[in-house]
């Protein structure tokens, strides 16, 4: 997939992320669908190629949703250098490890983007990690590996690897 096709997923997702996604949220709380992407899509990619997409996916998500600029850019490229990190060839087909490599991307998002957020809310990082950081991240989590399953279940039907 060419870099422009992957610039447009992103834009598609951000369109996503901001119409219809609010349709599925559960006390507030809503998955982050253009990090499941990136990760699930770093499985795939090597580390610059990875730190790319989240340095740009993450700005235009700091542009188009307002709040701190850079923020999203510096948590998602944290996120997809941590998940590019990962040695490819054990996890990409691997649902388990893909679920692990997940959990610590997501997490690592979670936290520089609630670090920055908390200095900015009369909350402490604790309670606001905890009251919105963990939720989010286990939707997002949740939502990733529905994702990848169906990814997966598309895969293999069509004998990819």
């Amino acid at each position: 997939m060419g870099f422009l096709t992957v610039g447009i997923v992103v834009l598609a997702l951000l369109v996503v992320q901001s119409t219809l996604v609010p349709l599925i949220r559960i006390g507030g709380i809503a998955p982050d669908v253009l990090l499941a992407y990136m990760i699930i899509w770093c499985s795939y990619h090597d580390r610059s190629q990875g730190v790319v997409l989240g340095f740009c996916g993450g700005l235009f998500q700091d542009l188009v949703g307002g709040g701190t600029l850079g923020v999203y850019a510096l948590s998602k490229s944290l996120a997809c250098y941590v998940a590019c990190s990962l040695p490819r060839s054990k996890y990409s087909h691997d649902f388990s490890l893909v679920g692990i490599m997940l959990f610590v991307a997501v997490f690592v998002h979670q936290f520089i983007y609630t670090l920055f957020a908390s200095r900015e809310a009369a909350a402490g990082f604790l309670s606001l990690f905890f009251r919105n950081g963990a939720p989010s991240m286990l939707y997002t989590l949740l939502f990733g590996m529905s994702t990848y399953g169906l990814i997966r279940i598309i895969q293999n039907r069509k004998g990819i690897r």
